[in-house]
C-alpha cells in the first residue's frame, strides 16, 4: 500500500480538476457498446447485432488474456492488470463497429469519444500509453475480423442503349469472404499493432546537463517490471506502387523505487543517500516517414526513406514522503531527421523477412533502431509476425542528457484494407 501511493505522489493521480474527466471515461467505456447496440435496434440490424456481439466478446477475451499473461503493474501500482487497457479496448470495439456498419456521420464522432476514454485512463493513472494503445488496437481488430457495411450486397441501377431502358443488378462480393494472399492485390492502408516485452539494458540520465546535475543510471532501480511489456501502433498508406507514407507512435516507460549510493542532484533539487526514492521515466517517440522500393516488381524489397522523428523524454524523481521532501521533474523535446533502410524478402505470397533499421548521428544526438522481422500473411486483410529489435538513443540538451537502450522481442498483428 505504501509503495502504490508514493508512485501516485510522483505520477500525478488525478487531481479533483481532472476528476470530472476520469469519471467521463468510466461512463463511456460501457456508453459507447450500448450506443452499438442501440444502433442495431434503431436500424432494425439483427445481422448487426449478431456481430458486434462477437466483436465485443472477441475483445474481452483478448483483454483478460492479456492482463493475466503481461502481469503489468499499472502506473499506481495498485494491480499487475495494466495491459491491455479494458476501457479504451470497449469503447474503441463500440465506435469501430458504429463507423464500419453505419459510416462515418456516426463513427468518427464515437472515435473521438473513444479517443477521449483512452486518454482518461492515462489522467486518471490507471494505465501506460501503451497499455492505452494496445487496448485501441484490440478494439479495431476485433471489429474488422467481424463486422462489415450494413449495406445490400445486390445493388440495381438503370441503364439506357439503342432507346431501350434496362434495370441493372450487381451482386458484390461478400466482405465477410476470405480473400487468398497476394501481396500485389493488396489495400492501400495498413494498421498494425507490434508488442512483446522490452528489457531495459541502460537508462543514464543527468539534469541540467552542466556541473550542477548527477549521472544516474535508473537500471539500478528494482525495476517491478522487467522487462516490461510495451507496445507500438503503425499506420501505412501507399501512395503508388513504389511510394508509402508511415506513422507511428512508439511508447517506452517505467516507474520504479530505488535508492543512490551518493547524494544525487537531478532538476534542482539533492536527493540523498541511502534514502528510498521513487522514478518515472517516459519515452515517446512519434514518427513521420517516406520511403521508396527500388525494387517494386522483385521478389526483394528494398526500401531507402527518412522520416522526422519528434521524441519526448520525461523524467520525474520523488522520495517516498507525502508530500515528497525532494521532487524534481524535466520534460525535454528533441527533433530529429532519421535516414530509414529496409531489405525484405518475399518467400512466396504469404511468407516475408524483413530486416530495417532507423539511424543518424550527430554531434549532440545519436540514434539507432532496427529490426529482424518473420510476418506470414493469411489473407489479402490479415498478417502477423515475430522479431527481435533494439532501440538505442542518446540525447545531449542543455536541459538533459539521456542514454538509453532497450531490447525488445516483437510480435505483430496487422490488418491491411
Amino acid at each position: 500500500m505504501l509503495c502504490s501511493l508514493c508512485v501516485c505522489s510522483v505520477s500525478g493521480t488525478a487531481h479533483a480538476s481532472d476528476q470530472d474527466i476520469v469519471d467521463a471515461g468510466d461512463a463511456l467505456q460501457y456508453l459507447l457498446p450500448a450506443s452499438a447496440y442501440l444502433g442495431t435496434i434503431i436500424a432494425k440490424d439483427k445481422e448487426g447485432a449478431i456481430m458486434y456481439t462477437k466483436s465485443l466478446v472477441t475483445q474481452g477475451v483478448i483483454v483478460a488474456a492479456g492482463k493475466e499473461i503481461a502481469s503489468k503493474f499499472r502506473p499506481s501500482g495498485t494491480s499487475n492488470k495494466s495491459f491491455p487497457s479494458g476501457h479504451t479496448a470497449a469503447a474503441f470495439s463500440g465506435a469501430s463497429f458504429l463507423y464500419t456498419r453505419y459510416g462515418k456521420a456516426y463513427g468518427i464522432p464515437a472515435y473521438v469519444l473513444a479517443g477521449f476514454t483512452g486518454y482518461s485512463r492515462v489522467v486518471a493513472d490507471a494505465h501506460h500509453v501503451d497499455d492505452v494503445l494496445a487496448g485501441m488496437s484490440v478494439g479495431l481488430f476485433s471489429n474488422w475480423f467481424w463486422v462489415s457495411p450494413h449495406e445490400s450486397r445486390v445493388t440495381a441501377y438503370p441503364s439506357v442503349y439503342n432507346d431501350n431502358y434496362y434495370l441493372n443488378l450487381r451482386v458484390s462480393e461478400d466482405p465477410g469472404k476470405k480473400k487468398k494472399a497476394d501481396r500485389s492485390k493488396r489495400g492501400k492502408y495498413r494498421y498494425a499493432l507490434y508488442f512483446g516485452p522490452a528489457d531495459q539494458r541502460s537508462n543514464i540520465v543527468k539534469s541540467p546537463n552542466d556541473s550542477n546535475g548527477t549521472a544516474f543510471n535508473l537500471v539500478s532501480f528494482s525495476e517491478r517490471n522487467d522487462p516490461t511489456t510495451t507496445a507500438t501502433v503503425e499506420f501505412n498508406a501507399k501512395l503508388n506502387k513504389t511510394s508509402e507514407l508511415r506513422f507511428s507512435i512508439e511508447p517506452f516507460e517505467a516507474r520504479d523505487t530505488g535508492q543512490f549510493s551518493a547524494p544525487v542532484n537531478f532538476a534542482g533539487d539533492t536527493f540523498p543517500a541511502n534514502n528510498d526514492v521513487l522514478s518515472r521515466y517516459r519515452l515517446t517517440d512519434i514518427r513521420l516517414q517516406y520511403q521508396y522500393n527500388l525494387l517494386p516488381e522483385s521478389k526483394w524489397d528494398f526500401k531507402i526513406g527518412a522520416a522526422l522523428s519528434a521524441q519526448r523524454t520525461v523524467v520525474e524523481l520523488a522520495t517516498t514522503e507525502n508530500p515528497p521532501a525532494n521532487s524534481g521533474r524535466v520534460d525535454d523535446w528533441v527533433f530529429l531527421p532519421l535516414l530509414h533502410l529496409e531489405g525484405a524478402y518475399n518467400i512466396g505470397t504469404h511468407m516475408a523477412l524483413i530486416a530495417e533499421g532507423s539511424w543518424i548521428s550527430t554531434s549532440n544526438d545519436d540514434h539507432l533502431d532496427a529490426s529482424l522481422m518473420f510476418n506470414y500473411m493469411f489473407d489479402r486483410h490479415w498478417d502477423a509476425g515475430i522479431g527481435y529489435g533494439e532501440y538505442k538513443r542518446e540525447t545531449d540538451t542543455s536541459e538533459l542528457f539521456n542514454s538509453v537502450k532497450y531490447n525488445v522481442v516483437i510480435l505483430n498483428v496487422g490488418y491491411t484494407f
